[in-house]
C-alpha cells in the first residue's frame, strides 16, 4: 500500500479529510486514531497492519480504514 508521508503535520487538515468522508466520527476519536497510526508506523508497524488495526479500533470497514489511514499519514505523521 502507497503512502505519502508530508513534511508537517496538520491536524486541521486531517480532520477535514476524515470527518468530511466519515460524519459518524467525532474529532477526539478521529484524532486520537490518527495519532495512534502515526506512533505504529513509526514504530515500524507496515501501513497494512494499521489499516486493520484502524478498523478494528473504530469499527469501520477495511476501505474507510485505508483513506483514514493514508489521511493520517499525509496530514498527521
Amino acid at each position: 500500500m502507497p503512502f505519502a508521508a508530508s513534511a508537517a503535520a496538520d491536524e486541521g487538515d486531517y480532520l477535514r479529510v476524515v470527518l468530511s468522508r466519515f460524519v459518524f466520527l467525532n474529532a477526539e476519536q478521529s484524532l486520537a486514531q490518527g495519532n495512534k497510526i502515526c506512533d505504529v508506523t513509526r514504530g515500524g508497524v507496515p501501513a497494512s497492519d494499521a489499516v486493520i488495526m484502524t478498523s478494528k479500533d473504530l469499527q469501520v470497514s477495511v476501505p474507510a480504514a485505508y483513506d483514514i489511514v493514508n489521511a493520517a499519514v499525509v496530514h498527521l505523521c
